[in-house]
């Protein structure tokens, strides 16, 4: 079936698919396939809290060769980093991208010490919670927390860096991968474009500091937009970061914003229906990020959610999107899924 908020994120796989499996590729399968049981999403635990309720980062994220991310402010507080908030990219373009949460923290494989198995919590339907566990044979889903001494999965498991190392090996530069066109079930044919930007753009979401090679290796790759894993509470501040690995600048909203849509009633929240900026729209030029996190408030009723947002192409710097002469149409992206629980 396919995966909520398109292909970023541990969303496309469920209890009962291949999980630990790459996705398409040479020997690859897509994830969420028959036998997969929907109800249960993979979450995540690959990040850190960062602030506290209505908080923002107040040193910038970056590094020797990264790039500084500026805050979109969560909802109702004013922006780090001015209006636009964009980091630059490093020193030769798409040096590389920096996030404010570890995607390599916990299990990368089953095979290093300790990682036989690992544990992605996750809220079920109703709020509960819930746990998936992965193995090198499984992936199964039980009710309640994850059991105590059960590793972390980490968000950039192995196979998605074999991806990315893959297609910066051996890019496809016929295939438009920034299209944000998805197929249903991209690996029917395992060598088709469909596939192989499948697993590209999946790979990059999961793991977008180390993605900059694939996509600057001919390959065209889409926008992504990461959200710390994890399940947050009232109070608790979520990073979300918009990051830019496709050919051209995007525009955005002010304040970066987004929406986040729970998945079993499909409830819309906006964490930036006050948003402190002004009208213009938000440029991210390629190999550029933007921070954009929101504080979980009680009003949030408990759930899963994913992280949904759009963006336009061709604008006009400076100006709000309904004035800036952008290209036709609305690009979306969505993140994979994160978990809001009551305290």
């Amino acid at each position: 079936q396919a995966p909520i908020g398109g292909t970023g994120g541990r969303t496309l796989g469920s209890a009962g698919s291949a999980a630990q499996a790459p996705i398409g590729g040479t020997g690859g399968q897509t994830l969420g396939s028959a036998g997969s049981a929907p109800e249960t999403p993979i979450g995540g635990t690959g990040g850190q809290t960062l602030g506290s309720a209505g908080s923002a980062p107040e040193t910038p994220i970056g590094g020797t060769g990264g790039q500084t991310l500026g805050s979109a402010g969560s909802a109702g507080q004013a922006p780090t980093g001015g209006s636009g908030g964009q980091g630059e990219a490093g020193a030769g373009g798409m040096a590389g991208i920096e996030l404010p949460f570890d995607t390599m923290a916990g299990c990368r494989n089953f095979t290093s010490p300790g990682c036989d198995q690992c544990c992605d919590p996750y809220v079920r339907e109703g709020g509960v919670l819930g746990c998936n566990t992965l193995s090198a044979t499984m992936a199964s889903s039980l009710e309640g927390a994850c059991p105590q001494g059960c590793p972390p999965c980490a968000r950039c498991m192995d196979y998605y860096a074999e991806v990315l190392t893959e297609a910066a090996a051996a890019p496809r530069p016929e295939c438009d991968c920034d299209s944000g066109e998805h197929s249903i079930d991209p690996c029917y044919t395992p060598d088709s474009c469909d596939c192989f930007c499948s697993a590209l753009n999946t790979a990059v979401a999961m793991c977008p500091t180390i993605a900059a090679e694939a996509c600057t290796a001919r390959n065209q790759c889409e926008v992504a937009l990461v959200a710390e894993e994890g399940i947050s509470v009232p109070g608790q501040e979520v990073a979300v970061v918009w990051v830019n690995l496709s050919p051209q600048p995007i525009f955005l909203e002010p304040c970066a914003a987004y929406e986040l849509t729970e998945r079993w009633t499909e409830a819309t929240l906006e964490p930036f229906a006050d948003c402190p900026e002004g009208p213009d729209a938000v440029e991210l030029i390629p190999g550029s990020s933007r921070l954009a996190p929101f504080t979980v408030q009680d009003s949030y009723p408990p759930g899963s959610y994913s992280v949904n947002g759009s963006y336009r192409v061709g604008c006009d710097a400076d100006l709000p999107l309904d004035e800036a002469n952008c290209d036709e149409g609305v690009h979306s992206v969505g993140s994979d899924t994160i978990g809001i629980a009551a305290e």
